[in-house]
């Protein structure tokens, strides 16, 4: 699976430590992780504020598994700012 994450550049300070995101589909308990370790940054690491990120999957006990009638996915990026 590929994830592309991006900003728009804005405020005081934009630029972001992304470690990585999360993601768990909340019908099958599967979760997903997208490593990155890289800035998102235009005057850090190689400038860029958009990346792709590729997978690997987890353990459903990553995460407590979800209710009856939750649809959808569930995201958590960890950055740094």
């Amino acid at each position: 699976m590929r994830l592309r994450i991006w900003h728009d550049n804005s405020g005081k300070y934009p630029g972001w430590f992304l470690e990585k995101v999360v993601v768990q589909d909340l019908k099958t308990s599967r979760v997903y992780e997208f490593p990155c370790y890289r800035w998102l940054a235009k005057d850090l690491d190689d400038g860029r504020i958009s990346r792709e990120l590729l997978t690997g999957e987890f353990s459903a006990d990553f995460f407590h598994s979800a209710g009856d009638g939750d649809e959808g996915l569930f995201f958590t990026a960890l950055c740094y700012v």
